[in-house]
């Protein structure tokens, strides 16, 4: 019951906030199809704060890299790289709403191994910083006043 109550709060609030951008990929239709893709993406859930490569994935379910390149942009309409950087953003988003934990230790803890290829990234997914977002959408307790 309270979960309804919950859910009609947020389906009738004045001041909805979008976390996450409008390229989610639908996960249902591509684990229907593809039991490869799915075990590509449950490595990439597990292993996102560390840095993944491409020839990991593609060993992982036994095809070469560029056919799996391949393959994974058909199934997902994304590329592997993309798709690893979108979940690493999520995540990265959470955390900066969730905590105050420094901006370069979100990007190092969600393996991106620079932080100015993260600002960029994130940038280029939210289409703001993440200095910005943080102090739009974290709560007020957790936002960070300099």
């Amino acid at each position: 019951m309270e979960l309804m109550m919950i859910l009609h709060e947020l389906s009738v609030s004045k001041d909805p906030r979008t976390l996450s951008g409008g390229a989610n990929v639908n996960t249902d239709l591509i684990f229907m199809d593809s039991r490869r893709v799915e075990k590509v993406v449950e490595f990439i859930n597990e292993s996102f704060n560390r840095p993944v490569r491409l020839v990991e994935a593609a060993q992982l379910v036994g095809m070469a890299e560029t056919a799996f390149s391949r393959y994974f942009k058909a199934k997902t309409g994304t590329t592997f790289v993309d798709f690893l950087n979108d979940i690493r953003i999520g995540h990265a988003s959470r955390m900066l709403i969730d905590s105050t934990t420094p901006i370069a230790e979100v990007a190092y803890g969600c393996g991106f191994t620079s932080i100015t290829n993260f600002n960029r990234i994130f940038k280029k997914r939210k289409g703001i910083v993440p200095t910005e977002f943080r102090d739009k959408h974290g709560t007020p307790e957790r936002r960070i006043i300099v």
